[in-house]
């Protein structure tokens, strides 16, 4: 039994693109799958999933093993408080909030302590917090996180809000209160239209292919409200500039409007106390293949690699992405050096050295990087699209403009690792 069979179960599903998460995760997962079954064969466990819900649903838990920390890209938080305080949103009598996939609750967590911090009345918001791990949601609802959660600068964030116990870090009731946690279906959501005035969906539309984002994008139009604004991964924003949204032009916010509405000032909101910490980590998938039941499901982390062993061009860009999505910067750029050694130039190798030096807060280099993607393939839309946001970072906003502009322009479906 060959692993393309469990790359279709994958999409079928959960809506997972199993190329996404690399191969070689995935063989890693189903062969400790198949040792705790103590089955002797590959083909032994395919039939036990076939046979077993419980086993299907524990590969998925496996599969769906999430990367995420507090305060990620920490800008969008700063922006979320803009837009609720713009208009007295913040003094209406509820603020609607979703946070998909949540993973093991750092997101909404985090857009609560941003709130507690800028003095919005934390009992006029209601935060939804989805995703299709329940041994994911119930992490969230116990609170507790090691070290790894509190990751960068976070001011005194850690201290304020959390409590050291014997497990770990407690998160405050406080923090807590006003997050329901439940699992979900995107496209199967029972909610009012225009519901929301926050929705936070971070780096799941890149493992959809393009039908499937189309649909789960129309979701998300209809699940927020007409002035009300969506966050997505860095990866993430051309998909949703060419699907018509307006983005809001703060740097490494990645915020958009419903397309048609008169969007939002371009001004970046005032510096908070947890603005600084850390900086972008942008992360990227191809997309591929078909989806007949969209859940959220967030990224299995890379597997770590080995930086002395022989590896194809393909290989090793694909892994660099993996290690740049999970926070391991230098071995990404590690990789990325060792491709560009031993390789012809192409234009994914100098995108992804963009990233991790962009991630890095070091963005003369990352500018460096993007624009010589961008001169190796003109029509690489996320070099586009984040060299754009390092323009408006230094106010070049008519530079900024002309690179969204070619974005735009760029015909659907030119992404993912080139063939090397």
């Amino acid at each position: 039994m060959s692993s393309p069979d469990f790359d279709l179960l994958l999409k079928q599903r959960i809506g997972l693109d199993a190329e996404a998460i690399g191969a070689a995760s995935l063989q890693h997962v189903l062969a400790e799958r198949q040792r705790i079954c103590g089955l002797g064969s590959i083909q032994a466990y395919w039939d036990r999933v076939q046979a077993d819900d419980a086993e299907l649903n524990a590969l998925i838990e496996t599969v769906v093993v999430s990367e995420t920390w507090f305060c990620r890209h920490p800008e969008a938080f700063a922006t979320m408080v803009r837009c609720l305080k713009e208009g007295g949103r913040a003094a209406e009598a509820k603020s609607r909030l979703l946070s998909l996939p949540c993973a093991t609750g750092e997101e909404p967590a985090s857009m609560v302590m941003a709130l507690l911090d800028a003095g919005i009345d934390i009992r006029r918001v209601e935060l939804d917090a989805i995703d299709i791990s329940e041994q994911a949601l119930e992490a969230a609802r116990t609170g507790v996180y090691s070290g790894n959660a509190f990751r960068g600068r976070m001011g005194d964030w850690q201290a304020r809000y959390f409590t050291e116990v014997q497990a770990g870090y407690l998160l405050d009731p406080a923090v807590r209160a006003p997050i329901s946690y439940r699992r979900a279906n995107l496209l199967d959501m029972a909610l009012p239209r225009h519901y929301y005035d926050i929705i936070f969906c971070r780096n799941l539309l890149i493992y959809f292919d393009q039908s499937t984002q189309a649909k789960a994008i129309a979701a998300l139009d209809t699940l927020l409200k007409p002035d009300g604004c969506l966050y997505v991964g860095p990866a993430e924003s051309a998909l949703l500039l060419k699907s018509g949204w307006i983005s809001q032009r703060i740097p490494h916010a990645f915020a958009f409007c419903k397309p048609g509405s008169a969007g939002r000032s371009a001004q970046p909101p005032p510096s908070p106390r947890y603005q600084h910490v850390g900086s972008n980590r942008a992360s990227r998938a191809s997309l591929s293949g078909s989806a007949q039941d969209v859940l959220v499901a967030a990224p299995l982390r890379s597997q770590p690699v080995d930086l002395h062993k022989p590896a194809s061009g393909t290989s090793l860009l694909r892994e660099a992405r993996s290690l740049a999505d999970a926070g391991q910067l230098a071995q990404a750029e590690q990789l990325c050096l060792q491709y560009v050694d031993r390789h012809e130039p192409v234009a994914e190798a100098y995108y992804l050295l963009g990233l991790v030096n962009d991630a890095s807060a070091h963005s003369t280099v990352a500018e460096a990087h993007y624009r010589k993607a961008i001169y190796l393939d003109p029509q690489h839309i996320e070099a586009l699209v984040h060299l754009a946001t390092l323009l408006e970072a230094r106010g070049d906003r008519g530079g900024a403009d002309r690179l969204h502009s070619r974005a735009r322009r760029v015909p659907t479906g030119r992404r993912g690792v080139p063939d090397v």
